[in-house]
């Protein structure tokens, strides 16, 4: 595999538009699809493979937080291989145990941030195919401090 697949979901269209452009300029070697709703984004991810889903949690209709629970129940082939879910606020991320390389951005980040993740799932993905290695230590991280964070404001 030369090529990695990425698809972004956001109800922004222009945020689409800008992160495809931003990541196409910045790194060689990847396709990138958009959807700015999640039904279509589900219509997508059922009839292609993807590499990489960067998705907005807090969306209109289908949300990130309904998107990652409908992929969840699909066929474990049609799930992407990896999915950074995007978010605002700590108090939102969900974790899904039905799929394990789920990581977290906050919002905003800086284009270098955005690039790194990329750069680091290519990299993953290129070194080992579409194996299970990837960033549940990151994720175990990331979970204990969500845990941590939201224990001290409940």
């Amino acid at each position: 595999m030369s090529e990695i697949k990425i698809l972004i979901i956001d109800d922004e269209e222009d945020f689409c538009q800008h992160l495809s452009e931003s990541i196409g300029k910045e790194i060689n070697g990847i396709t990138i699809a958009y959807c700015v709703n999640g039904t279509k984004a589900l219509e997508k991810i059922k009839s292609q493979k993807f590499d990489l889903m960067i998705c907005d949690l807090k969306m209109p209709g289908l949300d990130g937080k309904e998107i990652l629970q409908l992929v969840s129940k699909l066929p474990k082939e049609q799930h992407p291989t990896y999915i950074l879910m995007l978010s605002g606020l700590l108090a939102h991320v969900p974790s899904y145990s039905a799929l394990k390389k789920v990581s977290y951005m906050g919002k905003p980040f800086t284009p270098k941030q955005m690039f790194d993740f990329v750069k680091r799932v290519k990299q993953t993905i290129l070194q080992n195919g579409q194996s299970d290695v990837g960033f549940s230590h990151i994720e175990d991280k990331l979970l204990q401090e969500v845990e941590k964070y939201l224990r001290e404001i409940f």
